[in-house]
């Protein structure tokens, strides 16, 4: 008999007589969300043009131990999120990066005899993530205290909290904000909304009720800005980033950043 007998349904519905038995029981299969989207993200990896062979060899190891999940064709709006727990915790890096590659648009020509796909990236997500995880390590903090997109802090522009604010970058103690600031990858010029970025910067000034606020952006090798908004006081810094120099060395101006924040913290 497997799992647990359950005599009261047994004597219920089939009068104390066996077999059958009822049972529970708990059915362990590979068929599950994370696999599932591991084993679209490896087809889909595998669909790619690729120089060498080599870099197949992993992939396809991996797709036959995964022969028994069902391959699931996923919308990249939608790729579902997965919970951890201590069981599945060694999952999240591979489901992370997994998910990332299902996010991806991609595209088929449908017409002619050649068939093409492509894997993009949303390059200003990527330069946020990035510069928010690199500050934290710089900062020697957490995700409450350096805070992305405001998750789980209420921030409003102006009364009725109707009109609410989700800066890229805040350095928080407790419920007050010591630092703002915005990230982006490529700075925006639209001819109908100049100095779009800046105007969004200013709302996260007045928002928080900070003296200033910082702009991070990927340049070449611009050198910082300041501007003085008029009547109303508010510094705004303007910080690129050289993404051009080796590794080490983005991570130091990140390091400049960090104590850029640690000045105006302890102001």
């Amino acid at each position: 008999m497997r799992g647990r007998w359950r005599i009261g349904d047994q004597i219920r519905t089939r009068y104390g007589i066996v077999p059958p038995v009822e049972v529970s029981f708990d059915d362990f299969t590979e068929d599950i969300e994370p696999n599932r989207l591991l084993r679209a993200a490896i087809h889909r990896l595998l669909n790619l043009p690729m120089r060498s062979d080599r870099s197949r060899w992993p992939l396809r190891a991996i797709e036959a131990r995964l022969r028994n999940v069902r391959l699931v064709e996923y919308d990249p709006r939608r790729v579902p999120q997965v919970t951890f727990d201590r069981r599945s915790e060694h999952y999240r890096g591979a489901v992370g990066l997994a998910r990332l590659v299902l996010s991806g648009v991609s595209f088929d020509l449908g017409a002619g005899g050649v068939a093409a796909s492509a894997f993009l990236i949303d390059m200003n997500k990527v330069f946020e993530d990035f510069v928010v995880a690199a500050l934290r390590d710089a900062l020697g903090v957490s995700d409450r205290v350096l805070v992305q997109g405001a998750s789980g802090k209420q921030l409003f522009l102006g009364r009725g909290e109707r009109i609410r604010l989700k800066p890229d970058l805040s350095l928080w103690a407790g419920e007050r904000c010591l630092f703002v600031g915005d990230v982006k990858y490529k700075r925006v010029h639209v001819d109908a909304y100049p100095n779009a970025d800046l105007y969004q910067l200013t709302a996260y000034t007045i928002a928080t009720g900070l003296p200033s606020g910082t702009l991070v952006y990927a340049a070449g090798t611009e050198a910082a800005t300041r501007y003085e908004v008029v009547h109303l006081g508010k510094r705004l810094e303007l910080m690129p980033l050289d993404l051009s120099v080796p590794p080490d060395l983005i991570l130091g101006q990140v390091a400049s950043l960090a104590t850029r924040i640690r000045q105006v913290r302890a102001a």
